[in-house]
């Protein structure tokens, strides 16, 4: 019988499935001729949810639709829901009487519908649009339908006759999933302005890469087509301007 000199488990200390997906817990056994039983929890005090014993499949899971074990020893989700959520522990007996126990820990998560924050602007499209405005108005970034719960804001730059109130952010939370907003209240003036605002989600401890596909949207502001009153009104500011101006050196 081959033993190798290392005999050990190591998994990853957190992992992240999506809803309705087949899932492997990232573990590695380290070793040869082993017996293995995985269990759910932080300890191996209760049933083993699957083991491998002497080349024999056992568990009070074996045969059943929620879990299977790989051709490694990994536990692996069929189908992966929330209930499958929590602290997942693998437990290895070695042929050279050694034993080692690893712990991780799985997210289930559920992507937004799209999976990018929007603006309620520009409709469903994750790419952002263009507005031509003249008039004050606001924009409201928003996430819908994601697990676990993601914050919003918004970024303004190339900012041209434009100001602007950032409203709090709220969380609403819809069965196993959230949806989060916020809103955005800018003010141009009469001759029209020139802005850039990015809706952006983040998600503190969490990789984006699973949860979005994207994870901003922009909204170009530009001048819009000004009425004739309005161009009345800007030519006159720009004319005395431009008469102070002009007295204004002369002196």
């Amino acid at each position: 019988m081959l033993v190798t000199d290392a005999s050990s488990v190591q998994c990853q200390p957190k992992s992240f499935a999506e809803v309705g997906k087949s899932f492997e817990l990232p573990c590695q056994v380290l070793g040869s001729n082993y017996d293995l039983y995985w269990y759910k929890g932080l300890t191996a005090d209760t049933a083993p949810l699957l083991s491998l014993v002497d080349g024999i499949s056992g568990g009070s899971e074996y045969q059943k639709r929620d879990f299977e074990l790989t051709i490694n020893g990994s536990l692996r989700i069929i189908n992966s829901q929330l209930q499958h959520e929590g602290s997942y522990t693998l437990r290895v007996y070695f042929s050279n009487f050694e034993q080692d126990t690893s712990t991780t820990k799985l997210l289930i998560y559920i992507q937004p519908d799209p999976p990018c924050p929007l603006t309620d602007a520009c409709g469903s499209t994750c790419t952002g649009c263009q507005l031509n405005v003249t008039t004050s108005g606001s924009l409201t970034c928003y996430v819908n339908g994601s697990r676990p719960m993601m914050d919003v804001d918004w970024i303004v730059t190339n900012q041209s006759g434009v100001s602007f109130t950032k409203e709090e952010q709220t969380h609403k939370e819809m069965g196993d999933k959230w949806y989060t907003e916020k809103t955005i209240e800018y003010t141009t003036p009469d001759c029209g302005a020139d802005a850039t605002f990015r809706c952006i989600a983040s998600l503190p401890d969490f990789p984006f890469a699973p949860l979005l596909d994207t994870y901003y949207s922009t909204v170009r502001m530009n001048k819009g087509t000004v009425t004739n009153s309005d161009w009345q009104i800007c030519y006159g500011i720009s004319r005395s301007l431009l008469i102070y101006r002009n007295i204004f050196h002369a002196h």
